[in-house]
């Protein structure tokens, strides 16, 4: 099934893929060289290490948009080698173009660091496994409608759901329903093991929550 990215993702992909020609220009802007000097001589400013770390970029951008478990270590591997190249930098040369690049090559990777642990969760970013269930969960087997077709819960919490034998991809998207608890809302795919699925629920209203609230009680009662 097609994998749907929030609009964040793509901005992310984005800006890596990106990243080489941006470095690039604010290098030129800094620099007291002409452009085309600096782009003659782009390996001998950046050096290797510069050299890998701007190759690499863009190819971390295709690995986030492919939504694999190997693309956050990859982009963990490829922010590790960035802020060490930063600090080289600075080391070999103390100015504020190094320390600003560095500072803000810190702040943007703990930007993007938060939004995917929020939106991109297990198992295929593996950051924070199964950190998406705020509340208890409940063993609780009911019918569920999932895209009009009908499936069993394996447990409810008011954040998610966990629905048996289902074939369902990270980062699906899907509509439930369930008739025994006059409960519907659409859903995300954070979790896929070899008995089914878990689920995030999407923006759920106070009464929603209520009603779903009451509903695990009473069937616990």
């Amino acid at each position: 099934m097609k994998i749907k990215r929030p609009w964040l993702h793509h901005v992310i992909i984005l800006g890596y893929a990106l990243a080489p020609l941006a470095n690039f220009a604010i290098f030129s802007i800094f620099s007291p060289y002409p452009l085309s000097y600096v782009f003659k001589n782009f390996f001998n400013f950046f050096g290797v290490f510069g050299t890998i770390v701007l190759a690499t970029e863009p190819f971390v951008a295709l690995a986030l948009y492919m939504v694999r478990k190997e693309s956050f270590y990859l982009f963990i591997a490829h922010a590790i080698l960035c802020l060490v190249q930063n600090i080289l930098s600075l080391a070999h040369s103390s100015n504020y173009y190094n320390l600003g690049i560095l500072l803000g090559s810190i702040t943007l990777l703990a930007i993007v660091v938060f939004i995917i642990q929020r939106d991109f969760r297990a198992p295929y970013m593996h950051i924070l496994p199964r950190s998406w269930r705020l509340d208890k969960r409940r063993d609780i087997e009911v019918g569920i409608n999932v895209n009009n077709k009908k499936y069993m819960t394996g447990d409810i919490s008011l954040t998610g759901v966990f629905i048996r034998n289902i074939d369902l991809e990270p980062g699906d998207e899907v509509k439930i329903n369930i008739d025994a608890f006059d409960f519907s809302t659409t859903a995300s795919v954070v979790r896929v093991d070899e008995t089914g699925s878990g689920l995030r629920f999407h923006d759920l209203q106070k009464e929603q929550i209520k009603n779903l609230q009451k509903q695990v009680s009473q069937y616990y009662n």
